[in-house]
């Protein structure tokens, strides 16, 4: 769980603290968080926002607050919100057609960005940051800075709160014949306030949901920066997906009866268009036992009393509640070190570092080690490498970072590693050569002139086989050891190519002219790896692992390429692929913008200028131009 509460400077206001005064407090809070935290994101990105002092505005200061918008008959559902959170009051605004919940004291404020931090989704994320940068910087507040939460749509209840008010459930069943179930989720998002960023993640947003439920989505761009998001479910396929989230995360409020009557009705008529005389008499007996069955306001409450308050004033207890859980999930290691060698495989080194030292009776020091440079920004990847090894130090630089084990027993644990899960590019043969010349070392052979040759000569068939003037003038008549080949190149866990890629592989999206296209211009995607020609043998086994691609060797024999650039094949076997097993670091970032821009030619909406905009923006942000 990431720190939620920082610490409260001299600054601070006075009641603050009794905001976290307690160990109980904090347990509610963390438990408001776990209940309401997804929901209560989503329910403020599609119907809230915040008020932020503007820095250059001379208008008196103030600190952030946030505002809810309900409809009128979801007052009973506000009310019952700022029950159970404890926090703003509700406004019953009868000629404005809505109920507002508003949230304006400050303490109130920090509880409800405690509670739905880490679960945004869309662009209003940014609103979301620069009121909490407002806190840190006037209130001294310390909260962490989460980003956007790119979790599998159904692992929480944010969608059910986004849906909140924005999804329309409704039966057309005027033709005799027919019982058509719409579904639609619309929202309008106003850029004007927002950066760039702000109009990719919402887009990105909605291919995750459409992805989801398995249909497509429309975007319309009428008056920009004016922009509408649109998803219908057409398919039964989609219905089904539909019905699967609701019954997981229920809806609350008047938009539950709504989706009930569409529920029963689904169950009656099995989602089937067309419908017999029978089955129309069933529904509409069922149309009239539901709406005859209770008042509204009533149904209301009973269903806000059974699904929303998954804990309620009673739940928020004076005693701490423990629980215990242990066990080692055996495969979720191995899949992790798997990864670990695929992304070895693309970006480790063996080193053998002989050095002048007259210390030495050979007149040489000897240190062997294992490396992996990276940019700055896939840090986090090396922390992967300690965390999961326990050896190791990294070390950083003005633009790059250097992850390295030089300790004899820390490189046992390597050695350990890559025995159980084993390299399968020709690194593995640098990985032998250098287990031999640790052996010599164990042994404390090359405190020897002839066991130092035998260093010399490993060294030489290593990497790229470059021995420095140093040692190739000392040991002119050196022998040099014939490297061998790899044999054993068989993709044993998919997590291994996750992790390959992550190290080598390429995202890349391309514009260029086209006279045929209205616009001008036509958008092309396209993965690819490469690799040194001594392991053309694997990436030509990649055509059948993942069925489809091809391999090209350059011009000059000394390296080969691994592309796919069929549009069917990226959509329906690479990006399935790598959802199932998710790649590291900034590549993840490059897989996931390649993806936006990938649902985005699928429906279509390269086609409009709107579109071919949004794509030029995403690909301006990938890769080597990713900060």
């Amino acid at each position: 769980m990431p720190a939620l509460i920082g610490g409260f400077g001299k600054n601070k206001i006075q009641t603050l603290t009794t905001l976290v005064s307690s160990n109980d407090e904090k347990y509610n809070l963390n438990l408001l968080r776990s209940k309401f935290g997804p929901y209560l994101a989503g329910l403020i990105e599609a119907d809230g926002s915040f008020a932020i002092h503007d820095k250059n505005s001379k208008a008196k200061k103030y600190a952030p607050k946030i505002l809810i918008v309900f409809s009128l008959n979801d007052n009973p559902l506000a009310e019952k919100l700022a029950s159970i959170i404890q926090v703003g009051k509700i406004y019953k605004r009868e000629n404005q057609g809505c109920v507002l919940w508003s949230i304006q004291n400050s303490e109130d404020v920090i509880k409800i960005i405690n509670i739905i931090n880490g679960y945004f989704r869309s662009g209003k994320i940014f609103e979301l940051h620069k009121s909490i940068n407002w806190f840190n910087e006037n209130l001294n507040t310390g909260i962490d800075i989460l980003p956007l939460d790119f979790s599998d749509m159904d692992s929480n209840a944010w969608l059910a709160g986004f849906s909140q008010k924005k999804v329309h459930f409704s039966i057309s069943d005027d033709n005799k014949s027919k019982v058509i179930l719409n579904f639609k989720l619309k929202i309008n998002v106003d850029l004007t306030n927002s950066n760039e960023s702000s109009l990719i993640h919402w887009l990105s947003l909605f291919c995750a949901i459409s992805k989801y439920f398995e249909t497509s989505f429309i975007t319309e761009v009428k008056n920009y920066p004016k922009c509408t998001f649109i998803i219908y479910a057409y398919t039964l396929k989609s219905k089904k997906k539909v019905l699967d989230y609701y019954s997981k995360y229920p809806l609350s409020g008047k938009v539950y009866l709504d989706y009930f009557l569409w529920l029963e009705t689904f169950k009656v008529t099995g989602g089937n268009n067309l419908v017999n005389i029978q089955t129309k008499d069933k529904l509409t007996n069922l149309r009239s036992k539901f709406l005859s069955n209770k008042p509204y306001n009533l149904r209301v409450t009973d269903n806000l009393n059974n699904y929303l308050p998954c804990i309620n004033n009673s739940n928020l207890i004076s005693k701490r509640s423990y629980s215990t859980q242990t066990g080692n999930n055996s495969n979720l290691y191995i899949n992790k070190a798997w990864l670990l060698t695929g992304f070895s495989d693309g970006e480790a080194s063996f080193y053998i570092s002989i050095l002048k030292n007259t210390n030495y009776s050979t007149g040489f020091s000897v240190q062997l080690s294992f490396e992996i440079n990276l940019h700055k920004k896939d840090r986090a990847i090396l922390e992967l490498f300690q965390s999961f090894w326990g050896v190791g130090v990294i070390r950083d630089g003005s633009e790059f970072v250097k992850f390295k084990v030089a300790n004899s027993e820390d490189l046992k644990v390597v050695m350990d590693h890559f025995d159980n899960y084993p390299l399968i590019t020709q690194k593995f043969v640098d990985y032998q050569l250098f287990k031999r010349a640790l052996d010599i070392i164990k042994s404390k052979e090359h405190l020897s002139i002839e066991g130092l040759k035998k260093l010399v000569s490993i060294k030489a068939s290593m990497n790229k086989g470059d021995l420095p003037l140093s040692l190739s003038t000392v040991f002119p008549d050196l022998i040099i050891i014939q490297r061998p080949l790899t044999q054993n190149q068989e993709i044993k866990n998919p997590f291994w190519f996750s992790g390959f890629t992550s190290a080598e592989g390429s995202f890349f999206a391309y514009t260029y002219e086209d006279t045929r296209s209205s616009l001008g211009k036509k958008v092309s995607l396209r993965y690819s790896l490469a690799q040194h020609s001594r392991d053309e043998v694997l990436l030509r086994s990649l055509i059948q692992y993942l069925g489809c691609g091809q391999v090209n060797v350059r011009a000059n024999g000394k390296a080969v390429d691994f592309k796919i650039t069929n549009f069917n094949n990226l959509i329906n076997k690479l990006i399935p692929f790598f959802e199932s097993y998710p790649l590291l670091g900034a590549k993840a970032l490059d897989f996931k913008d390649f993806c936006i821009i990938a649902e985005l030619m699928k429906t279509k909406a390269h086609l409009n200028y709107q579109g071919l905009e949004a794509i030029i923006k995403i690909k301006e942000g990938m890769n080597l131009k990713r900060k």
